[in-house]
């Protein structure tokens, strides 16, 4: 038997095969394309979060400058009592507390962090850092702010966060 006298069927259309093959590498496109999105979407977020934490830091170091002479200090887990110096005219002492407690709510945007400032119009339309905390130390004339977060991924409570899992913004100044 020879080739030539073989006959070949000339093939029309795809097989079943080809058809799978082809849906089989889209569906690979599409689900790599899906998860490039999510990547970038949650890496948007965490720049989101950590711009909110630089405008925050920044504006803490403006009020500190506004009202030189009075050490503003604080830790994470402080709250602030304060005089409302919207109404009344305060010391640097009574401004400084006030600072705090309006800076504190914006890192928190919790209702336990604002609640005190919502009656005297002062609270801010921000939206604050999840499980935000705020942070000033003084040492010898270097103010260290730091700014830290933590996005719930599993619904611990801040007490259960190990302090190296916070994302920081951390900025030293000399004022």
């Amino acid at each position: 038997m020879h080739l030539d006298e073989l006959k070949f069927s000339k093939q029309r259309g795809f097989s079943i095969i080809e058809v799978m093959v082809s849906v089989l590498v889209l569906v690979v496109g599409f689900l790599g394309m899906a998860g490039l999105q999510t990547t970038s979407l949650q890496n948007s977020n965490k720049s989101l979060l950590r711009t909110h934490a630089a405008y925050l830091s920044y504006e803490i170091l403006d009020r500190i400058r506004a009202n030189g002479g009075v050490e503003y200090s604080t830790d994470f887990d402080s709250a602030a009592t304060f005089v409302d110096c919207l109404s009344n005219s305060c010391s640097g002492e009574n401004l400084r507390n006030f600072d705090l407690a309006e800076w504190k709510c914006s890192i928190a945007g919790t209702e336990a962090a604002c609640s005190d400032l919502e009656g005297i119009g002062s609270l801010r339309s921000e939206v604050g850092l999840p499980n935000g905390q705020g942070d000033i130390k003084l040492n010898g004339g270097v103010y260290t702010v730091q700014i830290r977060w933590y996005e719930e991924k599993d619904g611990a409570s801040t007490a259960d966060i190990a302090d190296d899992s916070f994302d920081s913004f951390t900025i030293s100044v000399s004022l």
